[in-house]
């Protein structure tokens, strides 16, 4: 028998080394509390697990006694704010070093131990506030996998299970709650689908060989949950406009909602189900042959004036995120438009080889090229400079990225249009939240005027080109979702870096 077992521990030790051990770290934010994190901490013993707790200040200095239980039973303390205030409402630097010193200095008079990682509510947190923290010696610690446990109202113990089992990963980072942020027990209910669908969850990452660590034996990961966040988006105030898909795509919605009217090529467009940002994301069909907005792809201005809730239409800056998915399969042929920025009044008729004269507008698309190269498709008025404008066709800017197909990516654009008859405007892209594209010398407008000024976006995308080489080959499709313009940039709030491909 004691060979049997021998041969057993051999055998799996030989399977890690030759296949790799998978890991993954359990994350508990909101703690402590009374009721939740005693039971959580019981179960983690019984089965010799460590996870991470995130933990709240008003919490630690009400239950002194369970951070030092934590502490004691070797799980890792991190940092997840004094109140859980979103860091969006702070507008200086102390406010946010004083919100997580504070949490620290409790923390490490129980445990003698500092915070080295911090989580943020919500998960937001702007790069000026990301280096602050930095700076103070915490890590942005964020998770990969969301249970969704936060939605005490609609998600059950088998909705915890299944999403594990559904979107696991090695080096996962696993989002739970230990209790509501708030901690009132009378105003949410308990949250006893956590600690009846964790068992099952332990027993099943036994089972498929993960071995649960705390989140600093995993590299921390930008991204998080994103219907949270997205959903935490709708309520800035730096928010113009977001445009999703969860409430459908019909004529009632769109006009509504992104303020237009109905486009005859929308009729060949779907929405479909996923769990990216929420639960649906537009699917745009490019038919095999297809060739300009008419034949493929969709294609329409979103003229801020045209939508009737906001104040005001027109912008001298403004930041544009999206995300977009290229299914696998999809021919890139010559090339093809997608959204970007673009000047007020009809703005988007500059496009199509008709030049901007710096009084009546200007468009900043994106472009796919050949083999899913992605480039700034710049319809700009000629610069005294003679670097932009000069393209009768527009202006290709290289974005030094390659689209990976099955993938999400997220796409950001920041244009500020300077000084009128200046070659002073700015143009700034992300992808994934790299930074790819500066240049501060553009010119927008050569006299003042709306049409100069930011007023909205151009949804354009189809193959094109206007000869037959750019036809593709094949039925091809792209998903779009999270269309937002905002005064200040938003970022990713998911990590498409670990978007599995489907």
């Amino acid at each position: 028998m004691k060979k049997i077992v021998l041969l057993i521990s051999f055998l799996s030790l030989l399977c890690q080394l030759v296949f790799g051990q998978k890991y993954a770290a359990l994350t508990f934010d909101d703690a402590p509390d009374s009721f939740y994190t005693p039971k959580i901490l019981d179960l983690l013993k019984e089965e010799n697990i460590k996870a991470t707790f995130f933990v709240l200040g008003k919490k630690v200095k009400k239950y002194p006694e369970i951070i030092k239980r934590i502490n004691d039973e070797g799980h890792l303390i991190g940092n997840h704010s004094t109140s859980h205030t979103n860091f969006s409402e702070y507008k200086d630097s102390i406010s946010v070093i004083r919100d997580v010193s504070y949490v620290d200095s409790l923390v490490y008079a129980i445990t003698g131990k500092h915070n080295n990682y911090f989580r943020p509510p919500y998960g937001v947190l702007s790069d000026e506030q990301q280096k602050l923290i930095e700076n103070y010696g915490l890590k942005k610690a964020m998770w990969s996998l969301s249970t969704k446990d936060w939605d005490v109202f609609n998600i059950t113990k088998n909705d915890i299970i299944d999403s594990i089992k559904t979107n696991m990963h090695n080096d996962a980072i696993i989002l739970m709650h230990s209790k509501d942020a708030s901690g009132d027990l009378e105003k949410y209910p308990l949250r006893n689908n956590t600690i009846e669908a964790l068992p099952e969850v332990l027993s099943y990452l036994k089972k498929n060989d993960y071995q649960l660590v705390t989140v600093d034996k995993i590299n921390p990961q930008i991204g998080g949950d994103s219907h949270s966040l997205e959903v935490e988006l709708t309520k800035r105030n730096d928010i113009i406009f977001y445009g999703g898909f969860e409430e459908g795509f019909n004529n009632s919605y769109w006009e509504k909602s992104w303020g237009i009217a109905w486009n005859s090529r929308a009729d060949e467009n779907e929405i479909i189900s996923n769990d990216f940002l929420g639960e649906k994301s537009l699917r745009v069909n490019y038919p095999k042959n297809g060739l300009g907005p008419d034949e493929t792809g969709l294609q329409f201005p979103v003229v801020l004036s045209n939508m009737t809730n906001l104040v005001d239409s027109f912008y001298e800056e403004l930041y544009l995120r999206y995300y977009v998915k290229f299914e696998e399969g999809f021919d890139f042929r010559r090339g093809g438009k997608l959204p970007g920025l673009m000047g007020g009044g009809d703005s988007w008729a500059r496009s199509g080889g008709n030049q901007p004269n710096g009084n009546n507008g200007w468009t900043l698309r994106f472009m796919w090229v050949e083999n899913g190269k992605l480039i700034v498709y710049a319809y700009v008025p000629k610069s005294a400079n003679g670097k932009w404008g000069e393209e009768l066709w527009g202006q290709g800017i290289d974005c030094s990225f390659t689209i990976q197909q099955g993938k999400w990516h997220c796409i950001e654009q920041y244009v500020n249009v300077g000084t009128p008859n200046k070659d002073d405007g700015i143009l700034k892209v992300w992808i994934d939240g790299e930074k790819k594209v500066e240049i501060s010398d553009m010119r927008f407008w050569d006299v003042e005027n709306n049409y100069g000024r930011i007023g909205g976006f151009y949804f354009s995308t189809f193959h094109g080109g206007n000869t037959p080489d750019w036809r593709p080959l094949n039925d091809s499709f792209v998903q779009f979702d999270g269309f937002i313009l905002s005064k200040s940039r938003i970022g990713q709030t998911v990590n498409t870096c670990l978007q599995k491909k489907k």
